[in-house]
């Protein structure tokens, strides 16, 4: 018996080491990452790309997320500091913010790929349509949508009382409790990945099948436009940025799915009843996986360093000041 408890004592405590001592690294790396990538992008040689724009909201979005959902975790789970657990505001605010800032940067790699997409399309109308001022509108309105989208979390959150006085932020019981169980694995596990890789082979095979074409204009809605494809050196920037893109699915793709099955098996499981080694198994690979939920959110100009050479020089002009 003596043992178990000590086995138990062991997997609470690492359950709680890797939030207090795993969450305040990864936001130290998470924030370098997105102020890093928020200067280069920023640079006015790389801003009039809508790639760029894409890439600023993403790490403007991921800052949130760190600063709120990783924020939390860290306090709450490492440190027991949890303001959620008394007050009904800040446990519908807590959720809704998670929800909202850890879809937003994904969906804006989404608009990327497929601004990708257009710019390496055959077709000269389609090109034309890679523009800032789409990047901006398209921003807009993805964020409004995911912003509506997740306001329930104002309205059915609420603060369950256990025994000897304890108590927790969690969804309200019943056909809600089992949407928002399946949620993960639904939008962050299959949807999003899926249209990542989508746009993404989709941009890959306009580039493999692109042939040349004749210099030359032509006339099209009374606008003398060029029929070019794009340059050769454009063909390898967007190369780079297919390669980091791709980079970032796997990431994504990796460290959410593992979070969408445990939450799977938490919900199959809920009924069942657990030894208290189980349970302090299962809380520990909990918190393991929630602190690497995080972790595309604070990589993706570290990733951009080692697989783009474009991307280093820029980085290496931007600190030079050049």
């Amino acid at each position: 018996m003596s043992s178990d408890n000590d086995l138990i004592d062991l997997f609470s405590s690492l359950a709680t080491n890797v939030h207090k001592y795993g969450g305040p690294i990864l936001i130290l790396i998470g924030t370098i990452n997105c102020l890093l990538g928020l200067y280069v992008f920023s640079r006015k040689t790389l801003r009039k790309n809508p790639c760029s724009i894409y890439l600023i909201a993403s790490n403007v979005s991921s800052i949130f997320f760190i600063y709120t959902s990783t924020l939390y975790s860290t306090l709450s789970l490492g440190y027991s500091i949890d303001l959620t657990r008394y007050n009904l505001f800040y446990c519908s605010f807590r959720f809704y913010t998670m929800f909202l800032f850890e879809i937003l940067p994904p969906c804006y790699f989404i608009l990327a790929s497929i601004d990708r997409v257009f710019l390496t399309s055959h077709n000269a109308l389609i090109r034309q349509k890679s523009t800032v001022h789409l990047a901006y509108i398209s921003i807009v309105l993805v964020t409004l949508f995911w912003s509506v989208i997740h306001i329930h979390s104002f309205f059915l959150m609420h603060i369950q009382i256990f025994a000897l006085g304890r108590s927790g932020c969690f969804f309200q019981s019943g056909l809600y409790l089992t949407i928002m169980s399946y949620y993960p694995l639904i939008v962050k596990g299959i949807l999003i990945p899926s249209l990542m890789i989508i746009f993404g082979l989709w941009t890959v095979k306009n580039l493999r099948t692109k042939t040349p074409v004749v210099p030359g204009t032509r006339r099209m809605t009374g606008i003398m436009q060029n029929d070019r494809l794009p340059s050769c050196s454009t063909q390898a920037k967007d190369r780079l940025f297919i390669k980091i893109l791709l980079v970032d699915i796997v990431i994504y793709v990796v460290f959410n799915l593992i979070q969408s099955i445990i939450v799977l098996y938490q919900q199959a499981t809920l009924n069942q009843t657990k030894s208290s080694s189980r349970v302090a198994i299962e809380r520990l690979v909990f918190a393991t996986s929630l602190t690497g939920t995080a972790i595309p959110f604070c990589i993706g100009t570290f990733t951009n360093l080692v697989v783009s050479k474009h991307f280093r020089r820029e980085m290496k002009n931007s600190l030079l000041c050049k």
